[in-house]
């Protein structure tokens, strides 16, 4: 397992992770200092939808300084990403 920093404020580190239920796919989204948990239903899983549901997420939370997914950063991915769409 891979130590993690523990954030100061809420929605600073997030984890995400998608999942398959009902013919429906999803994304879970979990504030690492609250374990506050957001599930949003995913139309599509292709890169410009997720990042799109993340910015739906930090308006109403904040913008982040990581995310977590199985211990790796991405976040220079998301925002490289974020970039050009």
């Amino acid at each position: 397992m891979i130590p993690v920093e523990v954030p100061q404020f809420l929605f600073q580190v997030i984890g995400l992770d998608f999942f398959h239920h009902g013919g429906t796919d999803y994304s879970l989204v979990v504030d690492y200092l609250s374990k506050r948990s957001l599930v949003h239903r995913m139309t599509s899983t292709s890169s410009q939808a997720v990042i799109q549901k993340l910015k739906d997420s930090f308006a109403l939370f904040g913008i982040l300084f990581g995310i977590g997914i199985f211990g790796i950063d991405v976040m220079d991915c998301f925002l490289k990403l974020s970039l050009w769409i």
